[in-house]
């Protein structure tokens, strides 16, 4: 992938929606197979898309603690891809 491309992405959402992508993806043991750290794994996000996420492991316990959804950016990214897939079918 050329530099050119890497260097347009940039995390544009909230900072919290991106852990909950991290820990998503780290649950799933489908990086590296499931054998690097979350530390590492949230360092290379912030490296790629630019951004500073502190302290993920403080901004996780808040996740826990929700009352409506405990995943609302995954339900999201599901439902959106689910109509993305859909739209496409049309074209």
């Amino acid at each position: 992938m050329p530099l050119e491309i890497l260097n347009l992405l940039e995390w544009t959402g909230q900072k919290t929606e991106l852990i909950e992508l991290i820990y998503g993806l780290y649950a799933t043991n489908r990086i590296s197979s499931g054998k690097v750290s979350i530390k590492k794994l949230t360092a290379v996000f912030e490296k790629l898309l630019k951004v500073e996420l502190g302290d993920l492991y403080h901004t996780f316990h808040r996740m826990k603690g929700r009352s409506k959804s405990l995943t609302p950016f995954l339900n999201e990214v599901k439902a959106s891809l689910l109509v993305y897939i859909n739209n496409s079918d049309q074209k």
